[in-house]
């Protein structure tokens, strides 16, 4: 549609949130504080007029439950997307940053480097963005008017790479404003063309930027 919008949510709080543990796709559920920030969170968007028309959600028990949550608020039905999951963490899942780069010190290295380097029994950042890019074109074309998409931390900066024609290694800083239970407002449109150029570029190598 015309100007549509596309509300990316991050999850409301879970206990490894809290503890600043790696999940990944090991699927921890809400903490009280999540599903009441998940409550907020709705109110707070039907207040700035962000009115989903449908909501997707990552299947994880973190993203469905507060996705559920906002869209009892707009009288919707989430529909449960897979690619739309957080990133495979493989070996790291359930350690913190600080465990990994004892732990793994070698591989962290590289990863941290460069950004299409995989995780150990896990994905890169390419693997996820060119697992997300169909779907997001699949909501574009299924949604009449704005939606939401419920999902995670790596899966918005992925969104947020692919919209702003960024690189992988600037995701850090964005990552401080994708806080638990925040939206992100991005146009439909930009979106689609931008995902389009990457896919066309044949070279999804972001180090250099989706900039043609």
């Amino acid at each position: 549609g015309e100007n549509m919008r596309i509300f990316a949510i991050r999850h409301g709080k879970t206990e490894w949130n809290s503890i600043g543990k790696i999940q990944g796709r090991t699927d921890i559920p809400l903490n009280e504080e999540g599903v009441k920030s998940a409550y907020a969170l709705a109110a707070e968007m039907r207040t700035q007029g962000y009115i989903p028309t449908e909501i997707f959600t990552s299947p994880l028990a973190r993203a469905y439950k507060t996705a559920e949550i906002v869209a009892s608020e707009f009288s919707l039905t989430p529909e449960a997307v897979t690619d739309f999951q957080e990133m495979s963490f493989g070996l790291w899942e359930g350690l913190s940053w600080k465990e990994i780069t004892e732990k793994y010190p070698a591989e962290f290295k590289t990863w941290n480097h460069d950004r299409t380097a995989q995780i150990p029994e896990g994905e890169s950042y390419i693997d996820l963005t060119r697992r997300i890019i169909p779907e997001l074109r699949r909501a574009c074309e299924k949604s009449e008017g704005d939606f939401a998409i419920v999902a995670h931390g790596a899966v918005i900066m992925a969104m947020h790479v692919i919209y702003e024609g960024i690189e992988f290694e600037s995701i850090d800083k964005i990552m401080r404003h994708i806080k638990n239970s925040s939206v992100t407002v991005f146009d439909a449109e930009r979106m689609l063309e931008n995902a389009e150029k990457f896919e066309k570029s044949g070279r999804l190598d972001i180090r250099k930027g989706n900039k043609l």
